[in-house]
């Protein structure tokens, strides 16, 4: 453990080793060079070898899809005629020209890649499909209505468990450039199943985080320091966690501040001693990610609660000596607050 003036332990870096692009998984597509029929005369025998493999796409290919439904006229015993339909699927929005899978198409492009509807319609329009983004629109709100029923069953889902985890991000609202717009990220539920939900809103308060939290019946809530989540966690009596990297990233911050000096007379700064300890701590998580939830208890018992007690003594004893302001002094504060809020939750079971 590097206190004060001690020398920090020189990391080594083990180089990540990148999965293969080609995918042994990837479905596969054998493609033959072949002789001529001279060539092969030739030969007194003729083999493959493999020459070469390279990833292929077929990019988003649109096409039309025309249902005919069978129907049979039908005459009874006193004559009367009636027509008999062949059972056809329920479209989710009724009479609409997207089938379900382009449907399915502009719901992952706009919130899982992000790619905004005019941008959508225009790839559409150089694959000759001239649809324009407030059809687009209409067709994301009309699919809101009919997802409810799935998304309140996520949520649900969400606040079942004993954690939940939050944190807000802003979203540039288009039409509006001085406005930003919230998305409120939830993440919880059992253990063994873990939901993620996300909500807009136009307010970053906490009568909005209230609002999430209203049906949670679990007793910790992991989020950042925004000051925002302290009214809604007294009133439903929850336990609030926070977050390691929030704090380590100010650390960061403080260090990438701090002046230039030459590595060979270089001491070790606040910073660097902070990030070397939070780093044991994340260590300790790594080394236990993959046992059980009673081996990982055990392992936070006798490892991680004595190595939080380190960095918060440390953390008590250095935050009065800089000043409030600075890029160190802002991180030590929040690693101290942390480290109180870590110390006060004890090590369960019930923690992922």
């Amino acid at each position: 453990m590097p206190l004060d003036n001690e020398p920090l332990a020189k990391q080594t870096h083990t180089p990540r080793q990148r999965p293969s692009v080609l995918n042994p998984n990837l479905p596969r597509e054998r493609i033959e060079f072949l002789l001529s029929d001279a060539e092969r005369e030739l030969a007194v025998e003729t083999f493959f070898e493999k020459v070469k493999e390279e990833l292929h796409i077929v990019p988003a290919q649109f096409s039309v899809r025309e249902y005919y439904q069978e129907k049979a006229l039908i005459i009874d015993d006193q004559g009367e005629r009636s027509i008999l339909n062949a059972e056809r699927p329920e479209h989710p929005l009724g009479k609409c020209q997207a089938s379900t899978a382009l449907l399915a198409y502009c719901l992952v492009s706009k919130y899982t890649d992000a790619i905004p509807l005019y941008r959508m319609a225009k790839i559409m329009d150089r694959n000759g499909l001239h649809i324009s983004d407030t059809s687009l629109a209409r067709w994301m709100v009309r699919l809101g209505d009919v997802l409810e029923p799935l998304y309140q069953h996520f949520k649900t889902h969400c606040l079942s468990g004993d954690l939940l985890q939050m944190d807000e991000t802003p979203v540039q609202v288009l039409d509006d450039p001085s406005h930003k717009g919230w998305m409120w990220v939830s993440r919880g539920g059992p253990l063994s199943q873990p939901a993620v939900i996300f909500d807009y809103d136009t307010a970053r308060s906490s009568s909005v985080i209230h609002e999430h939290i209203t049906t949670f019946a679990g007793r910790y809530l992991q989020c950042d320091g925004y000051s925002a989540y302290a009214k809604p966690c007294a009133v439903q009596n929850l336990t609030r966690v926070g977050c390691w990297d929030h704090a380590r990233r100010k650390f960061v911050d403080a260090q990438k501040a701090q002046p230039k000096q030459p590595k060979a007379n270089k001491a070790p700064s606040r910073a660097d001693q902070a990030l070397a300890m939070i780093g044991k701590l994340y260590a300790i998580e790594k080394a236990i990610k993959d046992q059980t939830l009673s081996e990982r208890n055990q392992a936070r018992q006798t490892q991680s609660k004595a190595q939080l007690e380190k960095l918060h003594a440390w953390l008590e004893k250095h935050a009065p000596k800089v000043a409030k302001d600075s890029h160190i002094g802002k991180a030590l504060s929040s690693g101290t607050s942390l480290s109180v809020m870590a110390l006060m939750v004890p090590f369960e079971t019930s923690m992922p």
